[in-house]
């Protein structure tokens, strides 16, 4: 087991109009031992330090943590300089990135009433899409795994009966719903804080407007017809450290499924990249919520990290209910079985 409004807005549209995802950057702020405090003494550490906190900047990279949307909003940037900016931060992610914290919200029963919960959270992520996110009972047994590799992503619910979903990524349309508790690859797309495009295209965006004080970049999709629909929304911020903020998954007929706010952003310890510590999920029609807080989030020097991005199907563990949520391949494509588990993953 793993232990580690009535404003005037002001538009700069590269396309003809649409809709977009959202993320969220916070203004970083510093302790004086550039440590994040204790949620109970945060606002105290604040009011005792008054303006003090401006000049610590030389502490280094330590932990930073955010104290909101403060601080004056930016004049107007370019396309290029805003998806310019959370790209670089981005690609310093360039470990294997852990984190410990908590893990709260509501889910769905079979029965149809929301459950709440309140759990442990550990995390391994490592770009682009390896991800491990164990939900585990205070008295240290797994309850819930959510994970992902270059091939697969999956949920393992092991409380009760044990159920398995998963599926292939180049299988499962990005923006369709699927019938799972989590969409790991929309979590990957959320952590992975970035890799955002550079260029526009006509047929998928990003449309880029400036809003009083956020970007908005809107993807785009098309059905049958070609004509485009909006998939999914980004918000950045204009305030320091000019990060996502939101992310906004939509169906086709413009429904929100998931709404993601990243928000605490601060620097991952050891590190020059700023991750959020704070993640948030809504699913709005099935009033579902999960909610990560963590404590630490750290570059990872361990080794022997590859097992927990191999998912346990491909790993030959019995798993209990297998339901498989991808898009099925056409009947007459030729169909690649598995892989063995040395093929894929490096020991």
């Amino acid at each position: 087991m793993f232990k580690p409004y009535l404003m005037l807005r002001t538009f700069k549209i590269s396309l003809p109009p649409g809709l977009s995802s959202a993320l969220s950057g916070f203004a970083v702020s510093r302790t004086a031992a550039c440590e994040r405090p204790a949620p109970g003494i945060r606002l105290l550490a604040l009011v005792s330090l008054g303006l003090a906190w401006v000049g610590l900047a030389g502490c280094g990279f330590g932990r930073g943590f955010a104290t909101g949307e403060s601080g004056a909003v930016e004049p107007e940037e370019s396309l290029e300089v805003v998806i310019g900016r959370v790209n670089e931060n981005s690609a310093r992610v360039d470990f294997i990135l852990r984190g410990v914290g908590k893990a709260d919200g509501k889910y769905l029963r079979a029965d149809g009433k929301l459950e709440p919960f309140h759990q442990d959270a550990k995390l391994l992520f490592r770009r682009p899409r390896d991800l491990y996110l164990e939900l585990e009972h205070s008295l240290g047994e797994d309850i819930m795994q959510i994970g992902s590799n270059s091939r697969e992503f999956w949920v393992w619910k092991k409380v009760q009966k044990d159920r398995y979903w998963w599926g292939e990524h180049d299988q499962l349309d990005p923006h369709e719903y699927a019938d799972l508790p989590v969409r790991p690859d929309q979590l990957v797309d959320i952590i992975g804080l970035g890799n955002l495009p550079t260029s526009v295209d006509p047929k998928t965006g990003p449309l880029f407007e400036v809003l009083p004080d956020r970007y908005q970049l809107t993807f785009l999709d098309s059905n049958g017809s070609g004509s485009p629909y909006p998939v999914k929304r980004v918000m950045i911020d204009r305030r320091s450290p000019y990060l996502v903020r939101e992310v906004l998954y939509l169906s086709p007929t413009g429904r929100q499924h998931t709404v993601a706010r990243l928000s605490n952003y601060g620097y991952a310890r050891g590190t020059s990249a700023q991750v959020p510590y704070r993640i948030r999920i809504e699913w709005p029609s099935r009033g579902e919520i999960l909610e990560l807080d963590f404590s630490r989030l750290e570059r990872h020097e361990g080794r022997n990290v590859n097992r927990y991005f191999t998912s346990p199907r491909q790993r030959g563990l019995r798993v209990g209910e297998e339901i498989r949520v991808d898009r099925k391949p056409a009947p007459t494509a030729a169909v690649q079985p598995d892989l063995p588990v040395h093929a894929t993953v490096s020991q």
